[in-house]
């Protein structure tokens, strides 16, 4: 009785040695199938990745192709033909030519051969060409065949190719003046009333601000306030029936005392307001000389009685030949500022759709103006 007993203990703790023996085989390779994956994935991942960034490179290289400039055909000048005095200058062996259309361009290339030149350089879409000469020339030399090229029918203006010296600082944008005017905030971030300067990067043009020539820039607008005080030493004169306008509004012409800026003061201000002047803003030129035309409320648009304006707010096409003209001729303006659209929306929307009278006016214009 007490044999078997003791044979059944043995057996009882053998059983269960085998037991913990098998687990923990169980549990080795368990562990050592967990670290084989392991390995196995690693190295997937890793090819994986490589061909990721294989697929990657090709694609970019696809995607950002060599740069092309389709028609557009330009000669680099050599350097040695470069002329500069104090920062501008030109090139002493070329010439620059704008024809009235690109079909010319076969008897500019006649004519240039007579001069043992050709045509190096051209932008098919606006006809202007690039003329290289065999010889270098004087500025003189130059302005002769440049008046040469002039008098040819098919030609419509000719110049130096002319050449700009810039700082390298400036290139960069590390050079740049800021004006001290007070509402001009922050220059350093994106925001902010002066966003628009930072975005033509005016600052960095502003460092030649010296060297910038005066300008005479006509505006044609709306009633105008010449009284404001970034303005009053800017506009040369009264604006063209500005004064008629104030007084049918009853706004005193002699006094500064008008609260309503209006639009074509705000354009005005965009233009050419006082620089460094501690008041307002600065206009984008340093150096602009304005002068107006209101016609939104002035005896301009009444001139040609009888006859209906064919533009919306009641100004007409012969009240902008009369901005124009004096402006331009009078007045020897070298920028003109319309904000103002050509016709009004419905002359536009009828032409679109083919309506005669429409085309008509559209084309008188055209041709009154071309």
């Amino acid at each position: 009785m007490k044999k078997s007993t003791a044979n059944h203990m043995h057996r009882k703790r053998r059983k269960n040695n085998l037991t913990w023996l098998f687990a923990l085989l169980g549990i080795l390779v368990l562990f050592l199938g967990t670290i084989l994956a392991f390995l196995i994935f690693s190295e997937l991942s890793s090819k994986s990745a490589e061909t990721v960034q294989e697929v990657s490179a090709v694609n970019v290289e696809k995607d950002i192709p060599e740069t092309d400039m389709g028609d557009l055909i330009y000669h680099e000048p050599a350097a040695e033909n470069i002329v500069m005095q104090g920062g501008f200058g030109y090139v002493n062996n070329e010439l620059l030519v704008t024809l009235d259309s690109s079909d010319s361009l076969s008897a500019l290339k006649d004519y240039v051969r007579t001069i043992g030149g050709e045509v190096v350089g051209e932008i098919p879409v606006t006809a202007d060409y690039q003329i290289l000469l065999p010889d270098t020339h004087t500025q003189e030399e130059l302005d002769q065949m440049i008046e040469q090229l002039k008098a040819l029918p098919y030609v419509r203006r000719s110049s130096l190719n002319y050449a700009f010296e810039l700082e390298n600082d400036a290139i960069s944008g590390s050079s740049a003046y800021y004006p001290n005017d007070k509402k001009w905030d922050d220059w350093s971030g994106n925001s902010g009333n002066n966003w628009n300067m930072k975005a033509i990067d005016a600052p960095g043009a502003w460092v030649y601000r010296d060297q910038m020539q005066p300008v005479n820039v006509g505006v044609i607008d709306s009633i105008f306030y010449p009284y404001h005080e970034d303005l009053k030493d800017v506009f040369q004169e009264m604006p063209l029936g500005n004064a008629s306008a104030m007084k049918n509004q009853g706004l005193d012409t002699q006094k500064a005392n008008w609260s309503e800026k209006g639009h074509a003061t705000h354009v005005s201000g965009t233009i050419g307001a006082e620089f460094d002047n501690k008041k307002g803003i600065c206009g984008v030129a340093s150096n602009a000389k304005l002068y107006g035309v209101d016609w939104s409320d002035s005896p301009l648009y009444r001139i040609i009685d009888g006859k209906k304006p064919i533009f919306g707010d009641g100004s007409n096409m012969y009240c902008m030949k009369i901005a124009m003209l004096y402006l331009v001729i009078e007045k020897q303006c070298q920028v003109i500022n319309i904000s103002q659209s050509a016709f009004g929306v419905e002359v536009r929307c009828n032409a679109s759709k083919n309506n005669d009278d429409a085309i008509n006016a559209i084309n008188k214009f055209n041709e009154e103006f071309a």
